[in-house]
């Protein structure tokens, strides 16, 4: 027989199966410094799923000339995710959103996402989202 959790104040019944809480880290950098957001090293068995990415660049007007920059997600050393964008000549903005990556890393891994380097006069923000598996 089964037996089934109901929400006393609803009626309705719980889920048996609860999906991991997504969390977050976050950079922002001073003027001219290189942003990268860094999960650490989880317990042996212990792997992170990347689940979203944001990012953004600002600068006053016409500091920058037009160029690209390049976004990555790293699983230790290795790159897993990555891509090239735009800056104009106020940064990257608004926000890049990229949601949805469902990236599975390798246990017992640092793993870090942000911008390939820093750019002088200009200030840059990271916010990587992710869930532990194998807890």
């Amino acid at each position: 027989m089964n037996s089934v959790l109901v929400d006393p104040a609803t009626g309705v019944p719980e889920p048996r199966y609860h999906p991991p809480a997504d969390k977050s880290v976050v950079s922002a950098t001073s003027l001219g410094a290189w942003s990268t957001a860094t999960i650490g090293a989880g317990a042996s068995g212990i792997q992170r799923v990347v689940t979203s990415l944001t990012v953004s660049m600002c600068t006053a007007p016409s500091v920058l000339a037009t160029t690209t920059i390049g976004i990555q997600i790293l699983d230790g050393t290795t790159m897993i995710w990555g891509a090239v964008v735009s800056v104009g000549s106020a940064g990257v903005s608004p926000p890049i959103v990229i949601p949805n990556l469902n990236l599975l890393t390798s246990s017992a891994t640092t793993v870090s996402a942000g911008f390939d380097k820093a750019v002088s006069l200009a200030t840059q923000f990271v916010t990587l989202t992710y869930h532990d598996i194998g807890v």
